[in-house]
């Protein structure tokens, strides 16, 4: 009997070996539209839309909202989760996607502070755009209006020009209006020096070394010396409850607006 047992338990031990590792789920894509356009492969930059839910419909986080920013990443870079990742590649411009993403490619048996461990995840992801990569320093300009008089020209001098712009996200947000403001951009085209305003040129000289932390995270700069810009600068580098804020979210939007004051200040670096 005894004889009997050991062989059992010793089939039983080499079925095991034999039988194959359990491979990891695949991530389960549904196109609800197809895009236009060449698809997206690794490498290329990616401006998207999402919601993000669990199975049960809730959702724990989303930027398709009027006032949202839409979501950049390099595609198979690693900065995002791996079920993005593998889940984006050959999509194309406007499309939207559902993937559903087990927790092997997502957040994995320790989750997050939002997402429970071995939690599967539910994405609706709609491309907005898509630089392809090797393109970055390419741009696309089209002519909406064809004025009259002088020709603007690019050169050694440039021509001196002075313009009202209207600056958008790709979800069709407006970030910037000069003219909503009435205040027109004046600049020599070429040039390495910013532009300002019609009242004057501004001082590169920020107006705080607290200001000047944020306004160089956000790639911008404050303008001086004016009370009006002081003023703002000292605004936006106190928005929120504390500077530097402790949060990561805290600290993009402080950000964020320290840039569009810069911006709203009528001088910007690129």
């Amino acid at each position: 009997m005894r004889s009997r047992t050991i062989l059992l338990a010793a089939s039983l031990l080499c079925v095991a070996a034999l039988a194959p590792a359990q491979q990891p789920r695949k991530v389960q894509i549904t196109d609800v539209k197809v895009g236009q356009g060449q698809p997206v492969k690794n490498g290329d930059l990616l401006l998207v839309e999402y919601t993000g839910t669990f199975k049960n419909g809730k959702q724990f986080d989303s930027n398709a909202k009027p006032d949202g920013t839409p979501f950049a990443l390099r595609l198979g870079a690693g900065n995002v989760i791996r079920g993005w990742d593998e889940g984006l590649v050959g999509m194309r411009v406007g499309g939207v996607r559902k993937l559903m993403i087990p927790w092997e490619k997502a957040y994995g048996s320790t989750g997050t502070d939002r997402i429970p461990p071995k939690t599967d995840l539910y994405f609706t992801v709609k491309l907005l755009d898509a630089v392809r990569a090797g393109e970055e320093r390419v741009y696309d300009k089209r002519d909406l209006k064809v004025g009259t008089g002088a020709v603007a020209k690019d050169g050694k001098p440039g021509s001196k020009v002075t313009i009202h712009y209207v600056g958008k996200l790709v979800n069709g947000r407006v970030f910037d209006d000069s003219q909503q403001r009435n205040v027109p951009a004046v600049f020599t085209i070429g040039s390495t020096t910013s532009a300002s305003s019609s009242t004057g040129a501004c001082s590169t000289t920020p107006t705080s070394a607290t200001c000047r932390r944020c306004l160089r995270s956000a790639r911008a700069r404050c303008c001086a010396p004016s009370r009006r810009r002081s003023s703002a600068c000292a605004w936006a580098a106190s928005d929120g409850s504390a500077f530097p804020p402790s949060s990561r979210s805290a600290r993009t939007a402080a950000a964020r607006s320290c840039h569009r004051t810069a911006w709203s200040s009528t001088r910007w670096n690129s």
